[in-house]
């Protein structure tokens, strides 16, 4: 209690007397009104997601390993030349570039997945839609736009469902690792 018998707003700050500034700033610092929430939700979404992204990039690359253990479904894609920066990539950096690629990116996209939460358009089919429409817009389109792969017409259908299944795989383990964290360590 204060001195005039009022508890103060938020939590107690242990064994600080209730005058002065340095007392009262950490009251109000520590005052759920100072504090703006959805701020804080949204940078705990995005934390989830990013770890979700990033937990789900290699989720995927175990199940394009598997695909690729029963059928050459993704070679095609990886023989591809990669010309980053106008510097043509030798065949030793590759791999470790693309790896690079994949994980920053799927990391990236799974924080801006976890910023939406709030949105029923993102988490709808349990991260599904999401894997799907990361899957067009990427594979089909910005791939190749870059010139980091042939043409999708040069492809055969095949290569385009394990793909989409892939993107699956990763939207839906992303969602699952992010609802996971927020209902846990990052709840709000």
């Amino acid at each position: 209690m204060g001195q005039d018998g009022i508890r103060p707003a938020g939590p107690q700050v242990a064994n600080l007397p209730h005058d002065g500034f340095l007392p009262t700033l950490a009251r109000r610092l520590h005052s759920p009104r100072h504090v703006d929430q959805k701020s804080v939700s949204l940078a705990k979404g995005a934390i989830a997601g990013l770890i979700g992204g990033r937990f789900a990039s290699w989720v995927m690359n175990q199940f394009q390993a598997g695909v690729n253990k029963v059928s050459d479904r993704f070679k095609e894609q990886e023989d591809s030349d990669i010309d980053i920066f106008q510097h043509e990539l030798e065949p030793e950096e590759k791999k470790p570039a693309g790896t690079i690629v994949h994980y920053a990116y799927g990391s990236a996209l799974g924080a801006f997945y976890g910023w939406a939460e709030r949105s029923d358009l993102a988490r709808t089919a349990s991260g599904t839609l999401f894997g799907a429409v990361l899957w067009s817009g990427s594979d089909e389109i910005g791939v190749p736009m870059f010139g980091l792969s042939k043409a999708p017409t040069e492809y055969p259908v095949s290569t385009h469902a394990w793909a989409l299944a892939a993107h699956a795989v990763y939207g839906v383990t992303t969602e699952r690792v992010r609802r996971s964290l927020r209902r846990g360590y990052l709840s709000s």
